[in-house]
């Protein structure tokens, strides 16, 4: 039977959440509990992840599928996918991760019209005003690099030499958190003065 926990319904509760599961971490960290780092570490990679893609538009307000508003979703197509129709699924972390690429590699190239009020110029002059996003997409590279291996770290709890996995998961821990804050920061930027959702009533 899954659980059925309550989710948080505004930017306080998200706030305090974010808060006590950073301490959780901390205090997990300084006693050696590097499991536990790395699942609250890998939580958070995902939903801040999950939250640009929300206030960049591309998924719905149940950020599990990617929006069917008619405005953006062929904007998107063509930015994700240009010249292709394929599937685009938002579940996974690696879909997430290669999703945010793509988007901050086109914006870099894209000549944006500062006049417009189109989707694809108001998400390119907002990533361009975005601090640190070449940086970003850089470390999105090695984001999914430390997710392939922080799933090669749990696998092998039961097969592993216990001191070689100590050290390992300790420097994976230390990785994953310069990782997630350096995310943070880009999205917490990302999201200033972001209007795209309400501008197009993307649902």
């Amino acid at each position: 039977m899954k659980p059925r926990l309550p989710v948080v319904t505004s930017n306080y509760e998200k706030s305090f959440t974010y808060k006590d599961q950073m301490e959780r971490y901390k205090l997990a960290s300084s006693q050696g509990f590097y499991y536990e780092c790395i699942f609250i570490l890998y939580a958070m990679l995902e939903d801040r992840l999950s939250s640009f893609l929300f206030h960049a538009g591309v998924v719905n307000k149940t950020r599990l599928k990617i929006t069917s508003n008619k405005e953006v979703k062929p904007s998107l197509i063509e930015i994700i996918n240009p010249g292709k129709s394929i599937t685009i699924t938002v579940k996974k972390i690696q879909s997430k991760i290669q999703i945010m690429q793509k988007i901050l590699v086109w914006s870099k190239s894209y000549q944006a019209d500062e006049t417009s009020q189109k989707y694809q110029d108001l998400l390119a002059i907002r990533l361009n005003n975005s601090s640190g996003r070449d940086e970003i997409i850089h470390i999105l590279s090695s984001i999914g690099n430390w997710c392939e291996a922080r799933n090669e770290l749990v696998h092998a709890l039961m097969n592993k030499n216990t001191e070689e996995l100590e050290n390992a998961i300790k420097s994976v821990v230390e990785e994953g958190y310069t990782h997630t804050r350096k995310l943070d920061n880009f999205v917490q930027s990302f999201k200033v003065r972001n209007v795209i959702r309400k501008q197009f009533n993307i649902q």
